[in-house]
């Protein structure tokens, strides 16, 4: 679920599946308005972390996120979205 509080934005999950233990996702953003940095964490076996921004520009969204896999290179994600 999720809760805005002010320009914050809370979210939390709990996740199970029959290919790992029971884990948990949480993350929180602050919306600036011309720019809106991120932050999570996540257990599923281990901890992990990311951290990121969107820029919002009219009905489009431009997110970025980086996060230091530990099994793998640090993984960079770009996305642009259209909200219609």
């Amino acid at each position: 679920g999720a809760h805005r509080m002010g320009a914050y934005i809370f979210s939390c999950e709990v996740l199970s599946s029959q290919e790992t233990d029971l884990g948990w996702r949480s993350a929180l953003e602050y919306d600036l308005e011309v720019l809106i940095p991120r932050g999570g964490f996540s257990y599923l076996n281990e901890t992990d972390y990311a951290l990121g921004f969107g820029i919002p520009y009219g009905r489009w969204s431009f997110d970025y996120s980086f996060s230091p896999h530990r099994d793998f290179s640090p993984v960079h994600r770009m996305s642009v979205s259209s909200h219609f």
